[in-house]
């Protein structure tokens, strides 16, 4: 199966978008399995995901930003939980993938590739990790930039911190570039038509499975057919010796 039907599927799937599903928990460990890209420092501070009050600021998606260093199917991705209000516990959340030819290219001039419902869970812990797998895996292209952006569906609470409907993501400091030249948090406001790009990344996790190239999968169906003809033939030898 090459490169282009594997694209041809994920396409098909992520069509579905009124029935696709996240499915988000948490954790007291980082991820460790089938990581593609990684940044895991939190000594820099938060940032905050909003979806309280009435002003435009109040109601603001947050996100993350990444460069594909290969062909690999996005299946999960985890941010560390700083602080949150009450509200945000259970709500409806929407995440948005988006595709883009360079670091600084806002997500309003990229494609949206996949956009995906689920909720947070009924309990948030503090200082954890929280992990939004995706219903649908989305393929990516190596050398692309790619951002997931977080929404809450309504505003709940009022402005008082501990009641407001708002995450509070970790963010870290780094001096290389841990998912990729340029990569960076990003913010929208309502009405969510314009993205502002940040200085700095938040502590992130993107899992994935990676797509073989085009001629190591040749190769692997190739030998596998050949495994199962050298098989027939032993059966037959076998058979033909009884």
């Amino acid at each position: 199966m090459n490169k282009s039907i594997l694209i041809l599927i994920a396409f098909l799937g992520s069509a579905k978008l009124s029935h696709a599903a996240v499915l988000v928990s948490q954790s007291e460990t980082a991820p460790v399995d089938n990581i593609i890209r990684e940044a895991t420092d939190f000594s820099n501070g938060n940032l905050n995901w909003n979806g309280y009050g009435t002003t435009a600021s109040t109601w603001r998606d947050a996100g993350q930003s990444f460069l594909a260093p290969s062909d690999f199917s996005l299946e999960a991705f985890t941010f560390r939980l700083a602080s949150f209000g009450t509200q945000a516990q259970g709500a409806d959340i929407t995440v948005s993938i988006f595709e883009t030819n360079t670091a600084g290219e806002a997500m309003q001039n990229g494609t949206l590739l996949s956009t995906q419902q689920g909720a947070l869970p009924e309990t948030l812990i503090s200082g954890q990790y929280v992990t939004f797998a995706l219903d649908d895996a989305v393929v990516l292209s190596q050398g692309k930039y790619y951002t997931v952006m977080l929404h809450f569906d309504e505003r709940g609470g009022d402005s008082t911190a501990a009641n407001r409907r708002q995450i509070m993501f970790s963010i870290g400091s780094f001096t290389d570039d841990p998912l990729g030249a340029g990569a960076s948090y990003w913010l929208a406001s309502d009405p969510f038509t314009s993205y502002s790009k940040g200085n700095t990344i938040m502590t992130s996790y993107f899992q994935g499975s990676v797509i073989p190239e085009p001629s190591t999968m040749g190769l692997l169906i190739g030998t596998g057919l050949l495994l199962f003809r050298l098989g027939r033939i032993h059966s037959k030898r076998m058979a033909g010796q009884s």
